[in-house]
């Protein structure tokens, strides 16, 4: 480092700098919305996936008809 008279001239020139502060902004924004994505997911995952059975097994009651009047799905 050139002329450096003690260390809190490197504290003042390294407070400065902002050429990284972007990335490091992104990348906390980032880091938040994983957590959260990971955190909603736990709360809502299981009860999902009983909601899907659950639609599922209404489904299968009823019986699909084709065009000719003949069932769709046998």
């Amino acid at each position: 480092m050139k002329n450096v008279k003690n260390i809190s001239d490197v504290w003042v020139r390294f407070r400065a700098q902002d050429a990284g502060a972007v990335t490091i902004d992104f990348v906390v924004i980032t880091a938040a919305i994983i957590g959260l994505t990971i955190a909603v997911l736990g709360a809502v995952g299981a009860r999902s996936v009983d909601l899907a059975s659950d639609v599922g097994s209404t489904l299968s009651k009823f019986e699909l008809w084709g065009i000719g009047g003949g069932p769709l799905i046998q």
